[in-house]
């Protein structure tokens, strides 16, 4: 084995462990500002908290409602919707839920 077929070797594995780590490791930059991805946590509103759980890819959040539980899809950085409702994560006063158009929930901040 000459030594530049080594480096192309040892090049290929470190650029599949960074493709790993992503997959294992997903960024967390799309979950809801304080909510790790994977995890829940509560947001402090100025109309109460609201419970949410940020999937582990930070696809979908989930959260807690006075009607149950919703499940929200990803469709921009930082916008969730689904069932009527739409987060946004994006708000400058904090994350807003709104639910058929009327705000739910508003200056939403990690609690």
């Amino acid at each position: 084995m000459t030594i530049q077929h080594l480096a192309r070797t040892l090049a290929v594995v470190a650029v599949a462990g960074l493709l790993a780590a992503c997959v294992s490791n997903p960024s967390t930059t799309a979950a809801p500002s304080g909510i790790t991805a994977g995890s829940s946590g509560l947001l402090a509103c100025a109309q109460g908290t609201l419970d949410v759980r940020a999937s582990l890819d930070g696809r979908t959040v989930r959260i807690g409602t006075q009607q149950g539980s919703v499940e929200l899809a990803r469709v921009t950085d930082g916008v969730f919707t689904g069932s009527g409702y739409q987060l946004n994560t994006k708000e400058p006063g904090g994350a807003t839920l709104w639910y058929q158009g009327k705000v739910q929930s508003s200056h939403c901040r990690p609690s």
